[in-house]
């Protein structure tokens, strides 16, 4: 059962990280007139590229901590409260595509207080879908396969709830400062990103 959950993830995550792309239009040869026209047309674009790139890192985190995750499960163990907690985690996923999107939209307008602040609050869910995640691991029943995977899940919850703060945070700086707020979100990914490269466990 819980292999069939992963494969399932696996693919909410293929899905959602290959529609980050789609947004990101190629300029239309009818407005192009010459090189430095195109170069100009793709340097506009900035802002998609951006958000495309601090989603797909985001994203890729996500899908390399929860492999990280199931490994720590017994395979032959779940619950209900495990399943439908992997329903609320995929739904967190499945939202990034349209929250990328608002975010490179508005980027670089006088309008980007309120993308900022919906890209936080998704960041947020996310979050507490990690928590919830792990807590239904432990909660009713023990999935962990050993006394040792059980430890990492709880770790795992306890410093994910960090994050949450962390972003609830940013939420409430995007505000004022939404430029501030974006800029160290992508900060925490990409920080997230470097640990996760040197520190990720070694898969049993």
């Amino acid at each position: 059962m819980n292999e069939r959950l992963e494969t399932y993830c696996d693919g909410i995550f293929a899905i959602a990280i290959t529609l980050l792309i789609l947004e990101i239009k190629v300029p239309s040869v009818e407005s192009i007139h010459s090189s430095a026209d195109l170069k100009h047309q793709l340097l506009i674009h900035w802002p998609s590229w951006f958000a495309f790139s601090l989603s797909f890192i985001s994203m890729f985190i996500a899908w390399v901590n929860h492999h990280h995750f199931m490994k720590q499960i017994d395979p032959e163990k779940t619950s209900n409260v495990f399943m439908y907690a992997h329903g609320f985690f995929v739904l967190t996923i499945i939202v990034f595509p349209f929250t990328t999107s608002l975010l490179a939209e508005y980027l670089n307008t006088p309008y980007l207080m309120l993308p900022v602040f919906v890209y936080c609050l998704m960041n947020t869910v996310h979050a507490a879908g990690w928590v919830l995640l792990c807590h239904s691991a432990l909660h009713p029943l023990n999935l962990g396969k050993n006394e040792a995977k059980t430890k990492y899940i709880v770790g795992l919850r306890k410093n994910i709830s960090f994050t949450v703060i962390f972003n609830i945070a940013m939420c409430v700086l995007s505000f004022w400062f939404p430029i501030i707020a974006v800029s160290l979100t992508a900060l925490a990914w990409l920080i997230y990103l470097v640990m996760g490269i040197a520190l990720s466990p070694i898969d049993d």
